[in-house]
C-alpha cells in the first residue's frame, strides 16, 4: 500500500483565519481535531487527502476546500459560506470532538460551584480549566435540563448520568411538575448535537 506519513495540517478560512476545534476525518476514517490555531496532524499518503476530507461532517468536495502542500505541511482553506465553521456540539465543553462522560464531569463540577473543574481530567491540547469554564458559561442558558428555572447541581447530575449511558437518569431526583425521565433525557439529547 501507499507509504503513510504524518502531515501537520492547517485549516483556515480564505482570509487566513484559523478554524479551531473542527473535526477532520479522512477516507480512511482517521479523525483529528484542529487546535485553537487550526492545526492538526494527519497520517496521509498525500494522494487522496484533498478529495476525501470531511470537516465537521461535511464532505470537503462539496464545500469549496482548497488543499495545498508545502514540504510536510498541508494547508486547507475552506470558504466561509459552508458549515465547516460550525463547531462542536453544545455539550462538548472540552472541545474533544465528542460528547462524553468527561463533559458531564466538567459540567457537574462547575454546577456544584467548583472553581477548578479539570482535576484529574486530561483536556485536549489548547484547552485549560478556564477555557472549559468559559465554554460552560457560554451554554449556561441551555443547561437547565429539568426546566426548574434554576441552573444547579441537579442539572449536572442528570447530564452526567445521561452521558455515562444510564437509561434511568432521574433516580433519587425530585423533578419539577411535568418533568420526567423522558423529558429530561430528550432535553439533554438536544444539546448533545
Amino acid at each position: 500500500g501507499p507509504i503513510m506519513i504524518p502531515l501537520v495540517a492547517l485549516l483556515t478560512l480564505p482570509d487566513q483565519t484559523p478554524v479551531a476545534h473542527a473535526v477532520i476525518k479522512t477516507a480512511g476514517n482517521e479523525t483529528a481535531i484542529t487546535d485553537a490555531q487550526g492545526r492538526f496532524t494527519l497520517m496521509t499518503d498525500k494522494s487522496n487527502t484533498a478529495v476525501d476530507l470531511t470537516i465537521n461532517g461535511v464532505q470537503s468536495a462539496a464545500t469549496g476546500v482548497q488543499v495545498t502542500f508545502s514540504g510536510k505541511t498541508l494547508s486547507i482553506t475552506t470558504s466561509s459560506s459552508n458549515t465547516v465553521v460550525a463547531t462542536s456540539p453544545v455539550l462538548d465543553v472540552d472541545k474533544s470532538g465528542a460528547v462524553d462522560a468527561t463533559d458531564g464531569v466538567l459540567v457537574l463540577r462547575k454546577l456544584t460551584g467548583a472553581s477548578t473543574i479539570d482535576t484529574g481530567v486530561v483536556l485536549p491540547t489548547g484547552q485549560t480549566n478556564s477555557t472549559v469554564i468559559h465554554s460552560i458559561n457560554s451554554i449556561a442558558s441551555k443547561l437547565d435540563v429539568d426546566q426548574s428555572g434554576t441552573l444547579d447541581a441537579t442539572d449536572g447530575v442528570l447530564i452526567l448520568r445521561k452521558l455515562t449511558g444510564a437509561s434511568t437518569i432521574d433516580t433519587g431526583v425530585v423533578l419539577p411538575v411535568g418533568q420526567n425521565n423522558s423529558t429530561v433525557s430528550t432535553a439533554i439529547d438536544m444539546i448533545k448535537k
